[in-house]
């Protein structure tokens, strides 16, 4: 009778799903058992591991299984076919660099649970020198968005944002749906760019800079990023401010109604919590950045920098400020943060991401990593590398508009590393091209879930934003390419 039930069940699955897509979720194993059975004259780790990591890889861009679980899979089936020990394949599990990522998530909900970040935007938008003129709003909303995209997920960001830019919209009387999908579409890709303006912006940036420490042994800093992150935020918000105003043709005169401060109202004032959230992230992006800071004013071998950079850890000074969210405030049982909000923390990108490092460094230590990079660059023979990476960042770019950023940069960054030191090339300049480049999809509503939650409000039309983000990617592919060619 169970068993009945049991080919029921899986019958009415079969009903619900298209025959291709229950083939896609074999693609992985059929790929894997292939790879496994044939003879390629590589050494036995470096044969299984092929195997292993073609699966993932299959997994990632195939499949309907979060990507994190394929990728934990991955991890221990290194440990299962004995490519690597448990402390060596699950050491990327206790990386610095993941607890930077979990301490910024809990300084993020910090501000999502007190509504801080509404509020904050609110309180700028109010501002009397922006005094209800238009393209003032609209360049605030801009720089706003961005800003919180650096240190909240854009999906929050843009979750928070939309209901406030449909307010703003309603407020200046806007009536076509073709400008409304213009500005939604301005404040979407700010959201998507304002992540790479800091590490903790965007998963593939912290898959970077561990990459970098792993498997070239480059210790890049948060002020190092934001030097090369925020100059880029800046490039894109220009070209994204200007774009959609020149492509505005219905006349917008100034603000009518008082719908900001409606919603001040509606959200009340600053509190004592508001405050010392932002005491906390205020010392915690002072902490982050004090280790380089002091090493430009007092030298590198000052003993206060050889201190502070020893001590102040970026994911450490993560961990302290988002432990004293569930310490503060001190006397009283309401803390900032609860063990209820633990559960809101995406742990499935954290886990994506030390499973990415784990196999990445796998694919170093198994010789595959050289072999592929001696692959690509004795394959392209007398072809500057510089091409070749800026070949790899278009590729990158239209690949993300339809597979994960972060797997994307999973699959890449440690291959190109590979590349860069065997045609000997900087691996800090490939690894930042191809992170950056994965950060920059526009044309799609899967590109990004920026993306996907304005075209969910009904406003935006799908060719509309094939057409504003065609132009994005150009300019990101120009902009990376001038760098390759005349920074690295």
């Amino acid at each position: 009778m169970i068993f009945d039930k049991f080919i029921q069940q899986i019958i009415d699955e079969k009903k619900k799903n298209t025959t291709r897509s229950i083939l896609m979720q074999f693609v992985g194993m059929l790929v894997f058992l292939i790879i496994w059975n044939i003879d390629l004259g590589l050494e036995l780790k470096a044969h299984r591991f092929l195997a292993i990591f073609s699966y993932v890889i299959c997994q990632w861009l195939f499949s309907s299984v979060q990507l994190y679980i394929s990728g934990v899979i991955g991890v221990c089936l290194t440990v299962l076919t004995g490519v690597a020990t448990p402390n060596e394949a699950f050491s990327a599990f206790g990386n610095p660099i993941l607890f930077l990522f979990l301490g910024g998530f809990l300084l993020a909900r910090g501000m999502e649970s007190l509504g801080l970040d509404k509020k904050l935007s609110l309180f700028i938008l109010s501002n009397k020198l922006i005094n209800g003129d238009f393209k003032r709003t609209y360049l605030a909303m801009l720089l706003l968005t961005a800003i919180f995209s650096m240190w909240v997920s854009n999906t929050a960001t843009m979750a928070m944002m939309l209901p406030i830019s449909l307010g703003i919209i309603k407020s200046f009387k806007i009536k076509k749906k073709e400008t409304k999908g213009v500005l939604l579409l301005g404040i979407a890709y700010a959201a998507t760019v304002g992540g790479l303006g800091t590490p903790i912006g965007s998963p593939p940036n912290i898959i970077a800079l561990g990459m970098l420490k792993e498997l070239a042994s480059i210790d890049f800093s948060f002020l190092d990023w934001t030097s090369i992150g925020l100059p880029l935020v800046g490039i894109f918000l220009i070209v994204i401010y200007y774009y959609s105003i020149l492509r505005i043709k219905e006349p917008i005169s100034n603000l009518q109604g008082n719908f900001i401060e409606e919603e001040m109202q509606k959200t009340g004032e600053l509190g004592p919590n508001e405050y010392r959230v932002m005491l906390l992230f205020a010392l915690t992006v002072i902490l982050w950045f004090l280790p380089s800071i002091s090493a430009l004013i007092l030298g590198k071998t000052h003993e206060l920098s050889i201190l502070f950079k020893a001590r102040l850890n970026p994911g450490v000074v993560a961990m302290v400020t988002g432990c004293l969210l569930f310490i503060l405030p001190t006397f009283s049982k309401d803390k900032l943060l609860k063990k209820e909000d633990l559960v809101k923390i995406d742990w499935g990108s954290l886990l994506l991401f030390a499973s990415g490092l784990s196999l990445g460094s796998t694919l170093f230590a198994t010789g595959l990593a050289e072999l592929a990079g001696n692959a690509v660059v004795t394959s392209l023979g007398s072809l500057n590398f510089k091409l070749l990476l800026i070949g790899t960042v278009v590729a990158t770019i239209m690949a993300t508009e339809l597979t994960s950023n972060t797997a994307a940069a999973n699959i890449l960054i440690p291959i190109m590393i590979a590349a860069a030191l065997k045609s000997g090339f900087s691996p800090l300049y490939s690894t930042l091209a191809v992170a950056i480049s994965c950060n920059l999809a526009f044309m799609l509503p899967v590109a990004t879930p920026p993306n996907a939650i304005v075209y969910g409000s009904g406003e935006v039309e799908l060719s509309q934003m094939m057409r504003s983000g065609w132009i994005l990617n150009i300019v990101g592919i120009v902009v990376i390419s001038l760098g390759i060619l005349f920074v690295a």
